[in-house]
């Protein structure tokens, strides 16, 4: 009896075909690792194709860019993705719900980092119109059960935020495509956004996982920018290795050339001028004279021609 659990099913196929031919990193990817990815959209409901999940690769290169070994990261959560999770959860509580993140450059020795291997450390503020509405909600309700403005503070705090914070550092900068800045900012928006909502991921996002060790550093990237552009395979022969044979559609068969379909020109060669019509005359009347074995070339029929006429 097999007691093994299917994690996948036929529609994961058709998505994984899809994934190898349509991802910019697809052709990086094996059969088994694009079967992952399309289980885990499905069960996260999120789109491969949008940058909300990713499948990451480690690839390593010799000097002559030769891949002498790979590394199967796994399926990691793009940032697209927790914000697509994070507003559905938002939706759930009003319809008109939204959340924002506000950003500043900070020193990195504020977070206990050596500056020094630091290129751009970023914090993010995160806010939505939810917590902020029942804060205020309970703000009024204490004012007006005659609580002092310091008595409410005393108790509620200030209007509550999230904050986290986003590092790039200088040795990813050889392999991020995205600007420092951009990265540094959906980093720290993924560590403060994780804080905020319940996610149902139990990994990091895949924008923050170092470049140099395989992170994405760009939205449309699932692996290392100095990897070795892959060779590309088109679409029956992607689908035939996932099990989805197809046969080719046969080519139409030309149609046959008959000389009667190319007027005027014949096998020796000779060629009547078209249009000329006393010179297409004497080459049917040569042509008849002679039984039509012997097509005559334009210097044996204007000869022809001169002797006929010298007869007559």
């Amino acid at each position: 009896m097999d007691n093994s659990i299917a994690i996948y099913n036929r529609d994961d196929q058709g998505v994984a075909a899809k994934i190898k031919m349509l991802l910019p990193y697809g052709q990086k990817l094996t059969d088994n690792n694009a079967l992952a990815l399309a289980a885990y959209s499905r069960l996260h409901g999120l789109d491969p194709f949008n940058g909300e999940c990713y499948f990451l690769v480690r690839e390593k290169k010799n000097d002559r860019g030769e891949v002498t070994g790979r590394e199967e990261m796994g399926v990691y959560p793009g940032i697209k993705g927790v914000r697509k999770i994070s507003k559905q959860q938002l939706l759930k509580a009003d319809r008109q719900a939204h959340y924002k993140v506000n950003y500043e450059t900070i020193d990195p020795s504020l977070l206990g980092i050596d500056p020094s291997g630091v290129a751009l450390a970023v914090m993010g503020t995160l806010w939505d119109s939810v917590s902020t509405g029942h804060y205020i909600i309970d703000v009024v309700k204490l004012s007006g059960a005659g609580y002092s403005k310091a008595e409410v503070e005393a108790m509620l705090g200030k209007s509550p935020t999230w904050v986290g914070y986003g590092v790039v550092l200088k040795r990813e900068l050889g392999y991020i495509k995205m600007s420092p800045m951009a990265l540094a900012k959906k980093r720290a928006e993924a560590d403060c956004t994780k804080q905020r909502f319940d996610l149902p991921f139990a990994t990091e996002t895949a924008e923050e996982i170092p470049a140099d060790e395989g992170g994405i550093g760009e939205e449309i990237e699932g692996t290392m920018k100095d990897v070795t552009p892959p060779v590309h395979k088109n679409s029956e022969q992607l689908l035939a290795e996932l099990g989805f044979g197809m046969a080719p559609e046969p080519e139409p068969e030309p149609e046959p050339v008959t000389p009667d379909l190319i007027p005027h020109e014949y096998r020796d060669g000779s060629l009547v001028s078209q249009g000329d019509q006393k010179e297409e005359l004497a080459f049917d009347r040569y042509v008849a004279a002679n039984d039509g074995t012997h097509p005559p070339t334009r210097a044996t029929l204007r000869a022809w021609t001169k002797a006929q006429t010298q007869t007559n």
